[in-house]
């Protein structure tokens, strides 16, 4: 009986440690049972092992039961601190299936929280929105590197998406564990300040160039310059306007390069009575649509090309309308926003009182000249008399000298070709002509050369300035040697620099001058070299100068040409030791080309390497003097 009801409380206490290991009391019942009825009688081995086996289960089931407490108290503590983060928090699979988030305005507004938990970020969330979180789980996936990235969500309700800031990692089971926050109103608050400091910018750059300079073309063509920039404008250009005629003539501009310039050209307006309420009311003036073909031929080509609102807005000065800004904002349609209006106004009137300025020192200035030149007026006309007799004398000295020779080649090459033509082969006279008609060119290409070589000797050239862009010019004389460029199986490169100043230059003695350095640089680099032409703003001579360079990988040019490089008709050894074509006047009519404008001709080469020719301008020039 004792051993049966000693095994009947031990299996007491096993089946219930098996069947409610939480329920102690069974357990303990069970244990101090059969402890206290044979707690005088010697244990057997088994019995000892057995009671082991009990107090390690019981102390297991206190541990346990211990640790779940533990859990659940580290669980809601998480769940508190999830709920007291500010941003949005998620934990997903590795393939995108949400197990948790905290239940605050943003994602979780998409579905109710119960249908959100356990779903696919495709079955919830747009298919960009996923796509992008799928890329940035893959990336961490490979990398194990936090991914941050960004998205925009439109919630229910809302007009505008939302901008999202997001950082996603893994957790060291495997998870992945998003933090999303909600970036719109500090991006927005951030752009708002960006553009305010852009605005202060504009109108600083607009008062200092007003302040600093003392040319009105210049201060127009800034203002253009600036409003194109700060709203991003395809076209700005300035007029004076003449009231009585209905006449305006474009005096600065800008426009990008899909655009037709328009600058210098002076239109009638036909609708006068619509345009003069500019004049009357000296407010801006807003034109769109059909209106602009009442502008004449200029209104009608801008028309054309894709202009469809324009905004004109008075320069006034002593209560007098002295220049009109006329503004293609066709991208913005219409000026909805009063500040960007009212920006315009303030940029229009730093710019007016800067020409009044302006307008009061060449005043002043002129009444000074014209007091000196009373007293030099005769002295220039004596000494302009004598230079032009010494350069009289000078060229009619070069030119004996040095005609001569240069033209008794060709007209013995035209003579011997003329012989073969009455004495020679047949059906050869196609190529004796072709040849002589090239002989032809290339003396008349000579004569006029010399024409022009002696016109710059006698001071018989003038020069006609107008604002020109320095690299488009450049483009121009390019793109005409292109093709021969290919056929020497040369490779030309042009790298013009960005923002260069309207440079006043004579567009086609300019012209002339770089087309003479690039023909060079043509015939003196031999097949397979490298030619490249580039514009940049240099300094010399403690000057600013906006320069334009020409560099070749040709034969050089020797120390002891040097001095004589820009003489007429000197051509030096690379004439003599390849037998290149041309007169050596290009040079010498570049040079003078470039003292007309105030500018000089640098060179600097190295024999057997090639040369590098650079024009310099000086920045007097950029103001645009007439």
């Amino acid at each position: 009986e004792a051993d049966f009801e000693k095994t009947t409380w031990l299996q007491k206490g096993i089946i219930s440690l098996v069947a409610v290991p939480l329920v102690l009391n069974d357990v303990l019942l069970g244990f101090f049972g059969v402890v206290s009825q044979y707690s005088e009688r010697q244990w057997s081995s088994g019995e000892v092992k057995l009671l082991e086996l009990l107090g390690s289960i019981f102390v297991n089931a206190l541990v346990h039961r211990q640790s779940i407490e533990q859990l659940r108290a580290s669980e809601a503590h998480n769940r508190a601190l999830l709920a007291a983060i500010p941003d949005l928090v998620f934990v997903l699979t590795q393939e995108g299936v949400f197990l948790n988030c905290t239940q605050k305005e943003g994602l979780t507004l998409l579905l109710p929280p119960e249908q959100f938990i356990g779903r696919h970020m495709a079955e919830v969330l747009p298919p960009d929105v996923a796509q992008i979180a799928q890329e940035n789980i893959d990336r961490a996936l490979e990398t194990g590197a936090v991914q941050c990235y960004e998205y925009e969500l439109l919630l229910p309700g809302d007009v505008t998406p939302r901008i999202y800031e997001a950082r996603l990692s893994l957790s060291s089971e495997g998870q992945v564990l998003v933090v999303s926050r909600d970036v719109t109103d500090y991006k927005d608050a951030v752009a708002a300040l960006q553009w305010r400091n852009h605005e202060l910018s504009f109108l600083n750059r607009v008062v200092l160039i007003g302040a600093s300079s003392t040319d009105v073309i210049e201060v127009l063509q800034v203002l253009c310059d600036e409003l194109a920039f700060t709203f991003e404008l395809p076209q700005v250009g300035a007029a004076f306007v003449d009231i009585e005629t209905g006449t305006f003539e474009i005096v600065a501009e800008y426009h990008i390069p899909s655009r037709l310039p328009i600058i210098g050209n002076r239109e009638q307006v036909q609708d006068v009575g619509e345009f003069m309420r500019l004049f009357d009311t000296q407010q801006p003036l807003h034109i769109t649509g059909q209106a602009l073909d009442k502008l004449g031929e200029l209104g009608c080509a801008v028309h054309q090309q894709g202009t469809e609102s324009v905004l004109f807005v008075p320069l006034v000065v002593r209560n007098k309308v002295i220049s009109v800004l006329g503004m293609d904002i066709t991208p913005m349609q219409t000026l909805d926003d009063p500040a960007d209006l009212m920006l315009i106004q303030s940029a229009a009137m730093a710019a007016a009182q800067a020409l009044e300025a302006v307008e009061l020192n060449q005043t002043l200035q002129r009444r000074a000249k014209n007091l000196e030149s009373l007293v030099e007026q005769r002295t220039k006309e004596l000494q302009v008399a004598l230079a032009q007799a010494k350069a009289a004398d000078l060229a009619k000295t070069r030119f004996l000298r040095s005609v001569s020779h240069e033209l008794r080649t060709p007209l013995t090459d035209m003579k011997l070709y003329l012989d073969l033509l009455e004495r020679g082969r047949g059906d050869r006279r196609q190529s004796y002509f072709e040849a002589l008609r090239h002989i032809t060119d290339d003396f008349q290409a000579l004569i006029e050369e010399l024409l022009e070589i002696s016109r710059f000797d006698l001071g018989n050239v003038q020069i006609h300035l107008w604002p020109t862009d320095i690299n488009q010019l450049v483009k121009l004389v390019v793109d005409a040697y292109r093709k021969q460029f290919v056929e020497h199986n040369l490779c030309l490169e042009v790298l013009p620099a960005q923002r260069l100043p309207l440079m006043s230059v004579d567009t086609k003695l300019m012209q002339r001058a770089i087309n003479n350095l690039l023909k060079n640089a043509l015939i003196y680099t031999p097949s397979g070299g490298d030619i490249s032409v580039y514009t940049d703003i240099g300094t010399r001579d403690e000057q600013e100068w906006v320069i334009i360079s020409i560099k070749d990988t040709g034969v050089g040019i020797s120390e002891e040409d040097y001095p004589l490089l820009f003489t007429p008709f000197f051509r030096g050894k690379a004439y003599e030791n390849h037998n290149v074509p041309g007169a050596g006047l290009g040079l010498p009519i570049t040079k003078q080309i470039l003292e007309l404008h105030d500018g000089n001709l640098t060179v600097e080469s190295e024999l057997g390497k090639g040369s590098v020719f650079t024009i310099w301008l000086p920045m007097t020039l950029s103001v645009g003097d007439p």
